[in-house]
């Protein structure tokens, strides 16, 4: 297995990367077969499957992915692209250059993140953790031949209908991503979340799960309604008791980091909403209360 990372990552690449469950006393380490940059031809003779493992914005940053995808097309009749973020339209964008038949599109259900994370011990290096029942959610032609690969490596994942991950994703960010953005605004802890109050957010949620479902051509799931501050109050505090490890420490590292892919997720939604006549001002001010 191949890597491929910004300039200034190579050097790191190349030494291999310490990762283990949360909790881990000892790391193991993987050390990739082949490290190339961003700046290197794409050798795309290499890859069965390319992951593409960036933020929603990088994906539209520069001609990086329109070059790479060439290369794909050009060169190899069976490398498939699987795409993770969860962006509104980032299935059809990637979709657009390589092709239906290539494209898989899937769900991450685990967090990870460069530990030990602040206030936390152990060794350095990647931690993750897998909530318990949790698969990676696979869809696409190719779908099927990445499952067994990944069950392999211990990491449980299944072959779900057509559009059934960009439901997935709209229904788990509808709430998700107005309580990150309303976390953030309270400098990364619930108690100030809950301090400040979550009108704001419940609102911004609901009408984000309208959205969702209004682009799947569905009705908003029958619970959405039952999203008030109550619920998510209830949710801020059952969330750190059941992650094993600090988990506003780890919202903190990782929605700072992609904290573009955060405001352009509330852009996406309020743009879709607008389109579509929807409710919207939850998430309107939300998304101009972020600095």
């Amino acid at each position: 297995m191949g890597v491929r990372v910004r300039p200034r990552h190579v050097d790191a690449a190349r030494a291999g990367f310490a990762m283990g469950r949360a909790g881990a006393a000892t790391l193991a380490r993987f050390t990739p077969d082949h490290v190339e940059s961003t700046e290197d031809p794409f050798d795309a003779g290499a890859w069965d499957f390319v992951w593409l493992c960036t933020s929603s914005p990088a994906l539209v940053q520069g001609d990086w992915l329109a070059r790479l995808c060439g290369r794909i097309c050009e060169e190899r009749a069976d490398t498939a692209v699987v795409v993770l973020q969860p962006g509104l339209h980032d299935r059809a964008l990637v979709g657009d250059l390589v092709g239906a038949d290539r494209l898989v599109r899937g769900m991450i259900p685990f967090s990870s993140w460069p530990g030990p994370l602040p206030g936390s011990a152990g060794p350095p290096g990647l931690r993750w953790w897998l909530p318990p029942l949790a698969r990676v959610a696979l869809e696409g032609p190719r779908a099927g031949a990445l499952v067994p690969v990944l069950r392999a490596g211990g990491l449980p994942a299944g072959v779900v209908g057509e559009g059934r991950v960009d439901a997935q994703l709209a229904l788990a960010g509808g709430i998700m991503q107005p309580l990150v953005a309303a976390l953030e605004l309270a400098d990364w802890s619930f108690a100030t979340v809950r301090q400040q109050g979550l009108a704001l957010p419940a609102q911004a949620a609901r009408e984000s799960l309208a959205v969702g479902a209004a682009l799947d051509g569905a009705r908003p799931p029958w619970w959405s309604a039952l999203v008030r501050p109550g619920t998510l109050g209830l949710l801020t505090r059952l969330l750190p008791a059941v992650a094993p490890f600090a988990f506003e420490r780890f919202l903190e590292v990782h929605f700072t980091k992609v904290g573009d892919q955060t405001r352009g997720a509330l852009d996406e939604l309020v743009a879709e909403a607008d389109a579509r006549g929807l409710e919207r001002d939850g998430l309107a001010a939300l998304r101009v209360a972020l600095p």
